[in-house]
């Protein structure tokens, strides 16, 4: 089954629905995916994004693309049961420059000359983004992000209490998530790019 695509919602009509407590935040999957997340009780998705604006999905499958009797399936874009402790960190950052560069062909580096290769690798519709190469991803966003910032890679515990997403910290250890607007994008279903991603997280900060 093809994606399905989101019912737009408006900022008043956002806010309407979390209020009347139709929709109520669910933090353990707002954690793994780096978006606002609400629940229904019929299980309805409402995804809240920065401008207050979102999008309603039928169901977790359906913004997944899958079939409704898959619902237990984990989402490709779910960053739990993936990073655990900082020890890993070194392992996940060598798979990952292996898994992007056997995608492109070429030896992928972590560096900022890379970005347009995998974005437009991303803007081809008929390649497929599967777990391995969307953490693969988000990875490479935080090391480049870290490399521009003068920064360094970290770890944060989400709310399942297990497992931990990376995230970038700078001198004054404030955390960024430079992935942030890459996953929001995947999950709507938009044109994603980790250059605009990043480039997001700079302009939030008021790093550009």
């Amino acid at each position: 089954m093809g994606q399905q695509q989101a019912k737009k919602l408006s900022k008043k009509e956002v806010t309407s629905k979390i209020q009347s407590g139709e929709f109520i935040y669910d933090a353990v999957l707002s954690d793994s995916l780096n978006l606002m997340i609400y629940k229904s009780s019929l299980g309805k998705i409402l995804v809240k994004l920065d401008n207050g604006t979102g999008g309603l999905w039928e169901s977790m499958s359906a913004i997944m693309g899958t079939d409704k009797d898959e619902g237990s399936k984990k989402s490709d874009f779910d960053l739990r049961d993936w990073i655990y402790n900082k020890e890993q960190l070194e392992t996940v950052s060598r798979e990952s420059l292996d898994i992007l560069s056997s995608l492109l062909n070429t030896k992928v580096e972590y560096k900022f000359e890379f970005i347009a290769l995998l974005d437009k690798y991303l803007s081809d519709k008929k390649k497929a983004i599967n777990k391995t190469v969307f953490r693969a991803l988000v990875y490479f966003s935080c090391e480049v992000f870290a490399s521009k910032l003068g920064g360094y890679i970290d770890i944060r515990k989400i709310e399942d209490g297990v497992s931990c997403v990376p995230i970038v910290r700078d001198k004054d250890n404030l955390e960024y998530a430079p992935y942030s607007d890459f996953i929001e994008c995947l999950v709507e279903g938009r044109k994603s790019s980790l250059d605009e991603s990043i480039d997001i997280e700079l302009y939030r900060y008021k790093l550009r």
